[in-house]
């Protein structure tokens, strides 16, 4: 975990240019920074039945995270154990109390062990033949799975600072999801998210219902660590606090902004308020291919029509759809020999200041 430093301390200047498009570093960024770590996969009302699925994907690495029969969520590497086909081709889906391998047949129950070996020799032995399991955890309602070989730190530790205790995060469901691919690489789309300094030119619908000087150095890190937590934001606008709707805020604090959390080594995002949520992971595809999946949330019991209207939450899919746009008309410009990295806007990109610190300290 990142020790916090003042801002002030930070780099003052971006990322250089063969970050964003290098093969050899692109190697080198996913052993470093994304195979060790925590890495978003879904909201746990995405798999509230047993044998509900959700399969993540990572450069060479494949997980299925599958609600038990228990109701405890478990996590499995995406390989039989036979002769090593895909258990699951779908990206989410449900198994009625197995998982069968489309290869031989080999079936596992929703805790990964070999229940059956159709046709295999007399005397085989399923003992040792298990799904081999990846670390899980779910914080705050969201799942993450581990993929490195050793289990990271827990998320309660390496968040501890990001309180969202007011907000009862378990009542939630999602309304929409959706998961884009845009072609560049994944810093320049995160590095996007962290400031508001382009909203004047790429976001009017964002500005009409929130001003642009109402964020500011609102959505800036005050430190350097390996998190951004706001927990005053603007409310968002999807979600402005109306307390006399359906809510997820609990009632001994009843305040009226928005809480936010980019996570920049889990390149996850969290904006709340108090009628819903929007979560976003970044996940590299390649040294220029990024897939950005992102869930709309609100609470349980809301009623479309009378706590929330689809087009008001259209403006978070509006928001990215702009960003998209931007963020591969940037990567032209990065992989151009003429690049070379500029100075930062001190006052609204502190957080990018925040996240080249934390970044480059992880990848030394």
């Amino acid at each position: 975990m990142l020790a916090s430093m003042p801002i002030d301390q930070a780099t003052r200047f971006g990322l250089e240019g063969y970050t964003y498009w290098s093969p050899e570093h692109y190697e080198r960024e996913l052993e470093r920074f994304f195979l060790p770590d925590w890495r978003f996969v879904c909201h746990e009302s995405e798999i509230a039945e047993p044998g509900r699925y959700r399969r993540y994907d990572l450069a060479r690495a494949s997980v299925i995270v599958v609600r038990g029969a228990n109701g405890a969520i478990n996590a499995f590497h995406n390989v039989c154990r036979h002769r090593g086909s895909p258990m699951v081709k779908e990206e989410s889906g449900r198994c009625l109390g197995r998982l069968i391998c489309p290869f031989h047949g080999w079936a596992y129950d929703l805790e990964g062990t070999l229940q059956s070996a159709p046709l295999m020799h007399d005397g085989f032995d399923r003992t040792g033949w298990n799904l081999k399991k990846a670390w899980v955890e779910v914080w705050q309602g969201f799942v993450f799975v581990g993929l490195g070989k050793t289990q990271p730190q827990p998320l309660a530790a390496r968040l501890a600072g990001a309180d969202f205790s007011h907000f009862d995060m378990h009542r939630l469901k999602v309304v929409w999801s959706r998961e884009d691919t845009v072609e560049a690489n994944w810093k320049v789309a995160w590095e996007g998210g962290l400031e508001c300094y382009h909203c004047p030119m790429t976001h009017p619908g964002l500005l009409k219902a929130v001003p642009f000087d109402k964020y500011g150095d609102q959505l800036n890190a005050r430190e350097v660590k390996e998190y951004d937590y706001i927990p005053d934001r603007p409310a968002y606008p999807p979600f402005q606090d109306d307390l006399s709707k359906a809510g997820i805020r609990h009632a001994d604090n009843p305040g009226r902004g928005s809480t936010a959390l980019q996570w920049h080594r889990g390149a996850f995002e969290l904006f709340v308020g108090h009628r819903g949520a929007v979560a976003a992971d970044f996940r590299p595809l390649s040294p220029v291919r990024t897939a950005i999946r992102m869930i709309q949330l609100v609470p349980v019991d809301a009623v479309e029509g009378v706590d929330y209207t689809k087009e008001r939450l259209d403006l978070s899919a509006t928001v990215r759809d702009e960003d998209n746009t931007l963020v591969e008309l940037v990567q032209k410009g990065v992989i151009s020999s003429a690049f070379e990295p500029g100075p930062f806007n001190e006052r609204l990109e502190a957080a990018n200041r925040a996240f080249t610190e934390v970044y480059r300290r992880t990848m030394a």
